[in-house]
């Protein structure tokens, strides 16, 4: 009779079947899992950091926002930097090189926190006399009006011009230009009348903080935007990635070799079962009659 090793035949391909669709989807190279999980923080660290810098950048476009958004991501990133830095793999079973990269990476996040602490506070300055300018300026051009001194009303009119210009794009020639003529309203206010001389004094004292504050500030956000920790940070995994694959590249996981073993004896059930067809049809001829 056929009927058993057609039976076998038939079961053993669907064996093999279920046997290869399960070991192509379980095989996996081996590796130490914490390879591919500081991979994954460092990534999620990258997300982290970008959120960062566009937040410092919506603040600065917005004058009345606030950096809630800034503190809030602050915790997340010490923690998310810390998990990297409690990884098992920070020890001396990793080249120094990459140890060194990864101390380096996390250094410029400590820099980065920094320059963000700065970015605020020079910010809150910057913000508070370039609200308070403009109204100083209107009651300043009052008094200069009521007075008819038209020449110092001139020469506001050209500081004002030249801070338009100076706080779009801070340069050291408007820095000069507008120096000079700050400390050359200081030498004349002892001729103006008391009230008008307070109110230049307290002009230029806005004046002069703008001047001092505004190009530190432009280049911390120019900093905080900069991308060297992105570039740093592909690096890292780059390396991390590099080293598990020469570390664990070639072996298979014990699960693996089971199903590989159960595979080889099934296939070789289905040859058997083959050749026992083959040989059973050979021996005898089957016609219509004998079924």
């Amino acid at each position: 009779m056929r009927t058993i090793p057609l039976i076998g035949l038939i079961l053993a391909l669907l064996l093999s079947a279920a046997l290869g669709y399960v070991l192509f989807w379980a095989w996996e190279p081996v590796g130490n899992p914490e390879f591919r999980e500081n991979v994954d923080r460092i990534q999620d660290l990258q997300k982290l950091n970008n959120r960062w810098s566009l937040a410092a950048l919506r603040n600065y476009s917005a004058p009345l926002s606030n950096f809630d958004t800034v503190s809030t991501l602050l915790p997340k990133i010490r923690a998310a930097k810390q998990d990297l830095l409690d990884s098992t793999l920070n020890s001396d079973r990793v080249p120094q090189s990459l140890n060194n990269v990864l101390q380096d990476y996390l250094a410029q996040f400590d820099g980065k926190e920094q320059d963000i602490e700065r970015f605020k506070s020079y910010y809150a300055i910057v913000r508070n006399s370039a609200t308070y300018l403009p109204q100083v300026t209107e009651r300043l051009m009052q008094q200069v009006a009521q007075a008819g001194l038209s020449d110092l009303a001139k020469e506001i009119t050209k500081i004002q011009g030249n801070m338009t210009s100076f706080m779009k794009q801070p340069n050291n020639g408007l820095h000069m230009i507008l120096d000079a003529r700050i400390k050359r309203l200081f030498q004349e206010k002892a001729s103006y009348p008391e009230a008008l001389a307070t109110l230049l004094q307290e002009y230029a004292s806005h004046v002069r903080v703008l001047l001092k504050y505004k190009p530190p500030l432009d280049k911390l956000l120019a900093k905080i935007a900069d991308e060297r920790i992105d570039e740093k940070g592909v690096e890292l995994v780059s390396l991390y990635r590099d080293y598990e694959h020469s570390t664990h590249n070639g072996k298979v996981k014990p699960e693996q070799w089971i199903l590989i073993i159960a595979i080889t004896a099934t296939s070789l059930f289905l040859i058997f079962s083959i050749v026992m067809l083959l040989e059973r049809g050979g021996g005898r001829r089957y016609y219509p009659s004998d079924l």
